[in-house]
């Protein structure tokens, strides 16, 4: 039965290019999706944020830190969301500064 899910994704040492010099970042974003079990709507997730960050699609290695994504929070929703952004992400430094 096809339902609605949403989700907390966190991502860990990104590197993104900055005025200065690229930086490891890492980013929290909640996202939702439509699937038959929480696995199909962890993968439609990952395949929206591919989408909307080109970051997060597979690359070469250019840090010791491999970049990652964590499905926290993933919850069934009885009904359909009264607002589905699925767009957008905070992103914070990994280092600790800032």
């Amino acid at each position: 039965m096809i339902t609605w899910f949403q989700c907390l994704i966190r991502g860990e040492n990104f590197l993104l290019d900055t005025e200065d010099e690229p930086q490891l970042k890492g980013f929290y974003a909640a996202r939702y999706a439509q699937a038959n079990t929480a696995e199909e709507a962890e993968l439609i997730m990952l395949e929206n944020l591919k989408a909307e960050y080109e970051i997060i699609r597979p690359q070469k290695p250019q840090t010791d830190k491999p970049a990652k994504v964590y499905f926290e929070e993933l919850e069934e929703l009885s009904e359909e969301p009264k607002h589905i952004p699925n767009k957008g992400a905070v992103w914070f430094p990994m280092d600790g500064k800032d």
